[in-house]
This record gives structure tokens, C-alpha cells and sequence, in this order.
């Protein structure tokens, strides 16, 4: 299966868990953001899958610079004609209350950067759901991350490629 195919399959399971625009879930809208620039081919477009907001590749690009120069603590997002102020940053998260909050409901949006996507979400309320956001887009995230194998040290036996003649050079997974 592609890469394509397998973030698109990843994607319709999660957002079907945790995400409605009407409301009811933890997040009100979410999309994936393409970061790597070097996969122009396999995908277009720097918006790969959204659900609940309506973004293209111009309003993203803000974004992605931020993130890349680390300095989005010092811009205002907006996502959805809304305007959101970053509030706090961390390794690969940063949260942002809406700065229209009095005239609307409170809200958010977490954006979480993996090695080559960028997870927006969107969220109304308060801590509660603030919390459940963050564990939402954590799901995600940890799903779209590439898997690195480590590298195995000389001292370490691996059964996998162990020459096994009881076994006809089959690998086998049991210890002797």
C-alpha cells in the first residue's frame, strides 16, 4: 500500500473517532499538513486531508514557516477566519486560544509537528476539552509518525537472522 493510501486510511478512521464540526467530539475540525518539500510528486498539495475547516495552501504557508524558523510563538494563525495567539510552546506542540473568545465560544487549536506533517486541530471550550484535543491530536500524530528502527550493537543477538540448519535456514523467532 502507499504512503498515500495509508495516511488516507489512517486519516478516515481518526477523524471518525474525533472529529465533527457539529460538535460532540473532541475536536470541531482537523487537518495534515504536508512539511516534507521534497515529495512534491506523490503529494500535490500542502493540505492532505481536512475535515471541518476549509484551508488551503496559502493559509498553511504562514504556518509551516513559523514552525520551521521557530518563531510561530510570535505570529497570530488564523484557521477558519478566525484568529488564534499562540499561547504555549513545546517540543513538537504548540497551543493557541482564539482571540475571539469573548464574542464566541472559547476554542482553540493545537498544531503538532511530526518529521514531515503538520496535525492542525481545532477544538471549542474550555480546559476539559483542551485536554481531550491534546489526546486526540496525539493519536494522530503518533500514527503518521515514521517508524525509525534502530540500528542493533554488536553485543545483542538477534533471532531473526540467526543461520538456524535444524530449521533448514528458516529464521526462527524462538530462543534455543
Amino acid at each position: 500500500m502507499g504512503e498515500r493510501a495509508m495516511l488516507h486510511r489512517l486519516w478516515d478512521k481518526w477523524s471518525t473517532l474525533y472529529v465533527s464540526p457539529a460538535g460532540g467530539k473532541a475536536l470541531c475540525g482537523a487537518a495534515i499538513v504536508n512539511l516534507a518539500s521534497d515529495r512534491p510528486i506523490r503529494f500535490p498539495g500542502l493540505v492532505l486531508e481536512q475535515e471541518g475547516m476549509e484551508l488551503k495552501s496559502a493559509d498553511v504557508r504562514p504556518i509551516i514557516a513559523g514552525v520551521r524558523d521557530y518563531n510561530l510563538h510570535n505570529e497570530c494563525i488564523v484557521l477558519n477566519s478566525h484568529k488564534y495567539y499562540v499561547t504555549a510552546t513545546y517540543e513538537n506542540l504548540y497551543y493557541a486560544r482564539r482571540g475571539d473568545a469573548p464574542a464566541m465560544p472559547w476554542g482553540g487549536a493545537i498544531i503538532g509537528r511530526t518529521p514531515t506533517y503538520l496535525v492542525i486541530a481545532i477544538y471549542q471550550g474550555t480546559y476539559g476539552a483542551a485536554a481531550k484535543a491534546l489526546a486526540a491530536t496525539e493519536v494522530l500524530m503518533e500514527q503518521i509518525t515514521p517508524r525509525i528502527v534502530a540500528p542493533v550493537s554488536a553485543n545483542e543477538v538477534v533471532m531473526d537472522s540467526v543461520f538456524c540448519p535444524l530449521h533448514e535456514n528458516r529464521r526462527s523467532h524462538l530462543p534455543r
